[in-house]
């Protein structure tokens, strides 16, 4: 049974996972009312709270100090001002979850005749819930106007994007100075499009700005942030963010100029 967050394992320090626990779903918030004079209450809506990686880890060494030192280092590169890690165990190998560093237990340390053992207990916060597969799914297509394609998510639950779009010319060429800059690039003169919308299903969004060639929009409907080269461009933002619903959907992509536009989009399936 081993851990990997991020791009190390517990082994890279020189420790093992000697046990772990994931609560089985995230806690779950019920917002109910009491009314006086009824039975009762008022259910006002559910969602989902935090939920919970629990680790315990475990050295042995012959000196002690070396293995304090290699506890304070995984305890040290863990720190949680640099935001949520990826959690990986390899007997669930086939997911990944989001998580950071939350609270620590004292360490428990065991004196031995030819090595000494510690251990240490970490708690770490989920703050997106959710369990995702490990496998980025990803879908790119060169879309005529008004055309549809339909992308399957085999997950237990909607499922967030990050789309990317483009013109559909590839000609080699300078990006554009900035959104609505005045320069489209070196070789094809004016080449854009604009006003490009994606619909999910019954939801949309749409970029209504213009967009040059060799320039890129990124829209991230879990973050909900619309980007353009970098630059935030929600100024330019209409619609919802969708998400994909579990099984088959439909995606349709139109524009404005009617010339189409080349799309990609990413998603990981989800569960509790």
């Amino acid at each position: 049974m081993s851990l990997k967050i991020d791009d190390k394992y517990l082994e890279d320090f020189g420790l093992k996972l000697e046990d772990y626990t994931i609560s089985a779903t995230p806690e779950i918030k019920t917002r109910r009312i009491d009314i006086v004079g009824r039975d009762g209450s008022v259910d006002n809506g559910t969602n989902y709270g935090n939920n919970a990686i629990k680790i315990k880890v475990c050295a042995d060494e012959s000196d002690m100090g070396t293995l304090f030192s290699r506890l304070r280092a995984f305890t040290s590169w863990l720190d949680p001002r640099q935001g949520d890690r990826q959690f990986l165990f390899d007997d669930d190998s086939s997911v990944i979850r989001f998580a950071k560093l939350d609270a620590s237990s004292d360490y428990s340390k065991m004196k031995g005749m030819d090595k000494s053992v510690a251990d240490v207990e970490l708690t770490f916060v989920m703050s997106d819930p959710f369990t995702y597969g490990a496998t980025l799914n990803s879908t790119s297509h060169i879309f005529a106007p008004a055309e549809s394609i339909t992308i399957a998510n085999n997950g237990g639950l909607d499922a967030p994007m990050v789309i990317r779009f483009h013109c559909t010319d590839t000609a080699s060429m300078n990006p554009a100075n900035g959104i609505g800059g005045v320069n489209a690039g070196d070789g094809i003169s004016g080449i854009s499009i604009s006003g490009v919308k994606i619909q999910v299903n019954d939801t949309y969004i749409k970029y209504i700005g213009i967009i040059y060639t060799g320039d890129e929009v990124v829209i991230d409907t879990k973050g909900m942030t619309m980007v353009y080269d970098e630059d935030n461009a929600l100024r330019y933002w209409e619609g919802d963010f969708p998400k994909l619903a579990v099984g088959d959907n439909t995606i349709t992509v139109t524009d404005d100029t009617g010339l189409g536009a080349n799309v990609t989009i990413e998603f990981r399936e989800r569960w509790l």
